[in-house]
């Protein structure tokens, strides 16, 4: 994270650009903005524009300060972060940047499929993909004998597709899967 610091008029507004590294070969992940208070930016917000956050935030409770680490609590979010709580940890990496460690815990909000009393789900399809080295399932589809609900999830780069048919007078009563990060495997009941 290095700072650049825009004066206007007599508010002086702080966007910090965070990347994954430091050095030319930096990939910008987000920026840092706020209002400095005093000695640091008091409650600022992280703006992501990579590709896998683009359009997610998170909002920083506490006072990044010029001194050489500390800590903010984190105390909510938008997108792939909506109701995000964590730690965002600093440390003084040069005399302008900082090293930033953001740990956060975002249980999302449940998504609900209503089944009516005749419909039954006869297909689940989706993608497959990898994020972060990680082997994951990306996107899932139910498919019923009335409509088709989804896809949920977020879509990686080269996609891997599946599906799961099921024959005629049977339908998916359950599921089974595998996880350690992020699901990595997902199986059906078939009645």
């Amino acid at each position: 994270m290095c700072q650049y610091t825009l004066k206007v008029g007599l508010t002086i507004s702080t966007e910090w650009t965070i990347s994954d590294v430091l050095g030319p070969n930096a990939k910008t992940l987000a920026h840092l903005v706020g209002l400095p208070l005093g000695v640091g930016i008091s409650s600022p917000n992280i703006i992501f524009n990579d590709e896998r956050f683009i359009g997610s935030s998170l909002q920083v409770l506490g006072n990044i300060e010029t001194k050489k680490a500390g800590q903010c609590a984190i105390t909510g979010g938008t997108g792939e972060f909506t109701f995000a709580q964590g730690l965002l940890t600093y440390n003084l990496a040069s005399e302008t940047c900082w090293k930033l460690h953001i740990n956060v815990l975002c249980p999302m909000p449940a998504q609900h499929i209503q089944l009516g009393p005749s419909e039954t789900v006869n297909m689940v399809s989706g993608t497959c993909g990898t994020y972060q080295g990680i082997n994951l399932v990306a996107t899932i589809t139910f498919h019923t004998n009335i409509q088709i609900y989804g896809p949920f999830g977020t879509q990686q780069s080269n996609p891997t597709p599946f599906s799961v048919s099921t024959n005629a007078n049977e339908g998916v009563v359950g599921f089974f899967g595998r996880s350690g990060k992020l699901v990595d495997a997902l199986g059906v009941y078939v009645l």
